[in-house]
């Protein structure tokens, strides 16, 4: 009994090994994919269970929470997808072996053994990789933090319990890639299985494929609508995750409907559809589009999601300096200072107290005073601005003129009936007229970057008026008759401190019962900048690298598979007579579709959201259109060329497969 169990286990083995063999075409990619993947994994769960991040940069294991959920759900994808195409690939010979006698449980037992090898190879190769990697990304993210003292890799320490749970995640994928083999094989007879080979192009009914195209073209343009005609920083915010779910699931819908319409119309024109070569392209498109529509909606959209975030990745790395000298006016120390709730007490009167009281611990120099108001309004129709009552539609932050021209380095001039306006939301529409009380002004846009950004935090739309004068009518007019004027008045303080930090450090808290006012070390700012831009240049370079990978996958799987039933198809036309120099052109045409039409597709989608994505990235501190050109246009051009070396390298292995079943032509 023992022997027979010997024999078994050493036959499963056998087959295995053989098994492997024969399909390494497919599981080593897999493999390979898998332990890039997982060590990513181990990366964030390094960096997320770092002593030191915990210690000195906390918001960089938020983001690595974040992104470890993120990539979560991304490998559980994957990796179900990828396992498809080798099951799909497999599907002839588990129907072969159990009609030649083996049993299901013996094929469920072969599976698992593969399932074990595979898993072994991944978790060594990802964690070794994993642990090696967190240490550079340890050194890049101190880097970008900006940190003054020395870091070296002493500091990194390996937590134990990040190789535990990269395991863990690892066996709960393989376990759910297993139990789907399992159920795949187990409920389907050999029979089913070869139709499931023999039967994947199926015909869809026009009613549906009529209404995926108007809903794409809706959901289509509708994102596009968005994406186009955003304004302001804040609406755009809210705005970019609704245009980029429409812009997406149209995307999809179009790929399953207008492809099929567009070969189906080719065909119905005769001097292109009866051309040699154009004959069996569009035949063997509409079978692939039937097929590959969703594959090809994939490719699409990482590829858009690929160049968007490799795109914001750099920008955020490039706005960091920027976005602390905007938030910082580059001096040591800022404040606001606001009058509200104290009675019987002047604004100029509280600065100059304050100033007074910051001297009696600390030098200070380089003093910048930035006045301006902020005040809740109501906004009517045809942009009247009106006095909020229950209902408050926007906050509005007013300055002069004078104060900004002086405090942003500009030489604005307008006229008496002209406002200076700036906003972070849609509110004003694209009218170009203001209505305050009886006066009409004329709207000038402003194009500072720093105002907007400056303003973001504190309100919806940024407005300079003329002069003080002006200031004050309009906020009698806006201002509801029982509120004090002096309540929404306010002073921006910064100022550097030659001698005595530690002194003003040590008295903060006393300056700030005695005159309720807040300082706040811009050192401490910058800081939490950097953790901030840190945590979303990390976000971006897993979430970037895990993208490239699953488009590879997508690229090679899809390839592979239809390799092996496109061999069959064109032998047969080559023994039906058909030359072979035909059938190479018949597969470079569908080839050429295949892999231009998602690159063109994700190009139309970044050119689109070129506007909506410089209006998010602008709180991060990039100010620089002309800047954010070269970048974003450098990035597309870099993916887009990549992208076509994968489809170089994955198509020099579809050729080998496909012309091992053709005919050598005499040419």
């Amino acid at each position: 009994m023992r022997g027979q169990t010997d024999m078994t286990l050493w036959l499963m083995w056998k087959l295995v090994i053989n098994n492997f063999k024969s399909i390494r075409m497919m599981v080593v990619p897999f493999i390979l994919s898998l332990s890039f993947i997982f060590g990513l994994h181990f990366i964030l769960l390094s960096i997320s269970m770092n002593d030191y991040f915990h210690r000195e940069a906390e918001m960089i294991t938020t983001f690595a929470i974040v992104a470890q959920f993120i990539l979560f759900l991304l490998s559980v994808s994957f990796a179900l997808y990828a396992n498809q195409f080798m099951m799909h690939h497999r599907k002839k010979n588990f129907a072969l072996s159990m009609m030649f006698g083996m049993e299901k449980k013996h094929l469920c037992f072969l599976l698992l053994i593969e399932n074990i090898i595979e898993f072994v190879i991944i978790a060594v190769i990802s964690v070794i990789g994993g642990f090696l990697f967190s240490l550079l990304m340890f050194m890049f993210l101190n880097k970008v933090l900006q940190r003054h003292h020395h870091v070296t890799l002493a500091d990194f320490t390996l937590n134990m319990n990040v190789v535990w749970l990269t395991l863990l995640i690892l066996i709960l994928v393989m376990g759910l890639i297993f139990l789907v083999n399992i159920v795949k094989v187990t409920l389907q007879n050999p029979i089913q299985l070869v139709q499931k080979e023999n039967n994947q192009s199926q015909r869809i009914k026009k009613v549906r494929l009529i209404i995926l195209l108007v809903l794409g073209l809706v959901l289509l343009g509708s994102g596009y609508y968005l994406a186009l005609t955003t304004q302001g920083i804040f609406h755009s915010l809210l705005t970019i995750f609704e245009a980029m779910l429409l812009v997406f699931v149209g995307t999809y819908c179009l790929f399953m409907s207008l492809s099929l319409f567009t070969l189906k119309g080719l065909q119905r024109i005769p001097r292109v559809y009866y051309h040699p070569v154009l004959f069996f392209s569009i035949n063997g498109m509409i079978s692939r589009m039937k097929t590959d529509a969703i594959s090809l909606a994939n490719m699409s959209v990482i590829c858009t999601f690929l160049i968007a975030t490799i795109g914001l990745t750099i920008m955020t790395y490039q706005g960091a300096p920027n976005l602390v000298k905007t938030l910082t006016d580059q001096r040591d120390y800022t404040t606001v200072i606001t009058v509200e709730n104290e009675k019987n007490k002047s604004l100029k009167a509280k600065t100059e107290k304050v100033l007074d009281d910051v001297q009696k611990y600390a030098t200070i120099s380089q003093l910048k005073q930035r006045y301006f108001v902020i005040l809740g309004i109501d906004i009517k129709d045809n942009n009247v601005f009106d006095v909020a009552h229950n209902d408050q539609k926007a906050t509005v932050q007013f300055t002069p003129e004078k104060e900004y021209n002086r405090v942003f380095n500009k030489n604005l001039k307008l006229a008496p009936n002209e406002l200076g306006i700036t906003e972070n939301s849609n509110k004003l529409g694209k009218q170009k007229s203001i209505q305050i009380g009886d006066q009409m002004y004329s709207r000038v846009d402003l194009k500072d970057t720093r105002a907007m950004i400056r303003s973001t935090m504190e309100s919806d739309i940024f407005v300079v008026v003329p002069d003080e004068q002006q200031l004050d009518q309009i906020l009698h007019t806006l201002l509801p008759a029982d509120k004090n004027l002096q309540n929404y008045k306010r002073v921006d303080l910064a100022f550097n401190v030659d001698e005595g930090k530690h002194a003003l450090e040590q008295h903060s808290m006393d300056i700030l019962k005695k005159d309720h006012v807040q300082l706040t070390n811009t050192k401490e700012m910058s800081r939490l900048v950097y953790q901030l831009d840190s945590g979303l240049i990390f976000l971006g370079v897993i979430i970037s690298a895990a993208l490239i990978t699953i488009l590879f996958l997508i690229l090679y799987y899809k390839q592979m598979v239809e390799a092996d039933e496109d061999q069959k198809r064109y032998a047969l036309l080559s023994q039906l007579g058909v030359e072979g120099t035909t059938i190479r052109k018949v597969i470079n045409q569908q080839l050429r579709w295949l892999f231009t039409l998602p690159a063109l597709v994700a190009i139309i989608h970044t050119l689109v959201a070129t506007k909506i994505i410089y209006k998010v990235i602008s709180v991060l501190g990039v100010q620089n259109m002309w800047q954010f050109a070269l970048v974003y246009f450098g990035v597309l051009v870099i993916v887009v060329v990549c992208y076509g070396l994968l489809c170089i390298g994955v198509s020099t292995i579809y050729y080998n497969i496909v012309y091992r079943g053709l005919k050598r032509p005499h040419e």
